[in-house]
């Protein structure tokens, strides 16, 4: 009885029910959206170090991410080679860089690896898996952002270098991932510092050690280096690496999406509690007949429960869509968008949904549950 009655409210609403409906999608939208952003970019800022064959990564005192590097000796490399458990040990130098075509300047990381050591690109699509000197492979988005491809020059820190490979798995968003040769890297940071006193001193250093070990050894190797390798250095696991180099989004991150979020639910949950409000207050009296025929209040509310719930799901269904749809056309628009849609999320935006649906149903509710049962034989 119940449910027919929240029907016929419905149908006889609808411009009323489609806006609300219309209220919980846009909500739906932007939870799901927001959450698919923020899984693509919490995962994406580490899809390099997710990706590296490497067990560990040794890097100097007090640079904890790989955004924030910092620098040692090489010599260093040495000693972790020595350590129980290691098998290989490569020096990696990197820096942010604009990587200029043209009149056009973009923001990438250049990674410096040794060609036969870890640190190069996990997926090359296209071209050379390796640089030779004076070539850069550079990462899918920025080829796409930029236009460019293999055999195009472009200019990174003053060098000119030859685009021989494509890769994948290099965009961490605000910028893409880009490898040359080691001995590139060396001379265009010995370039930066010529003149300086410290040049000579300076000559043999890196950012980071990255390391293979033995198959199940990874801890034990890990201990061996931070306890026997002489200078200020930390090891790492990948994924307490990984942790650390998005710790600096989370940080900053969270606290806005959170807000965004909030933000969404209560206009959801406004829109909805507006529109079942109005309608109780339209079939006030008609609630009054039912009340006088004996319904008791429980069955009153299951009526604004169910007209709630079923704005709920209708909103949830097209909310729903309307992000998928939008990830697909912001990774069109912009192509170092990331946006990852899990499962595990839909539910949790469809709970969030229910609870709106809940909340908006409590002040409707408790103006069905005040009504006079004799307003039916008011003139």
């Amino acid at each position: 009885m119940t449910l027919s009655i929240a029907y016929r409210n419905m149908r006889t609403g609808k411009a009323r029910i489609a806006f609300s409906i219309a209220g919980v999608a846009v909500a739906v939208l932007l939870l799901s959206f927001i959450l698919a952003l923020y899984r693509g970019w919490n995962d994406g800022l580490v899809t390099y170090i997710d990706n590296s064959e490497a067990d560990i990564w040794v890097a100097p005192y007090g640079a904890d991410s790989f955004f924030t590097p910092g620098f040692f000796s090489d010599f260093v490399v040495d000693e972790i080679k020595k350590q129980p458990g290691v098998i290989a040990a490569s020096p990696l130098l990197y820096r942010p860089v604009k990587l200029r075509t043209g009149t056009e300047a973009y923001d990438t990381w250049v990674v410096g690896f040794q060609p036969e050591g870890l640190g190069g690109p996990s997926r090359v699509k296209k071209g050379a898996r390796t640089p030779a000197r004076g070539e850069i492979i550079i990462d899918e988005v920025l080829a796409d952002i930029a236009g460019i491809g293999i055999g195009d020059r472009v200019d990174i820190g003053g060098t000119e270098m030859t685009i021989s490979g494509i890769s994948s798995g290099g965009n961490v968003v605000f910028a893409q991932i880009s490898f040359i040769h080691q001995d590139d890297a060396r001379a265009q940071f010995l370039k930066l510092i010529a003149g300086s006193p410290a040049e000579g001193q300076l000559t043999r250093i890196i950012n980071l050690a990255l390391v293979q070990t033995e198959p199940g050894r990874e801890e034990e190797a890990a201990a061996a280096i931070k306890k026997n390798v002489i200078g200020a250095v930390q090891p790492f696991l990948p994924k307490a690496y990984a942790d650390e180099s998005r710790a600096a989004l989370q940080q900053s991150m969270l606290p806005i999406l959170l807000l965004i979020l909030l933000i969404a639910m209560l206009v959801g949950t406004l829109v909805m509690g507006l529109t079942v409000y109005t309608s109780v207050l339209e079939k006030e009296r008609e609630f009054g007949v039912i009340k006088a025929l004996g319904v008791r209040p429980t069955g009153l509310l299951r009526v604004i429960l169910e007209q709630a719930l079923v704005c709920c799901l209708a909103g949830f269904a097209v909310g729903l869509l309307g992000a998928l749809l939008a990830g697909v056309l912001a990774r069109e628009a912009v192509p170092q968008f990331i946006v990852i849609f899990r499962w595990s999320d839909t539910f949790l935006v469809l709970g969030a949904a229910i609870l709106m649906s809940v909340i908006a149903s409590l002040v409707p509710a408790g103006r069905i549950v005040r009504v006079d049962a004799l307003t039916v034989f008011k003139a």
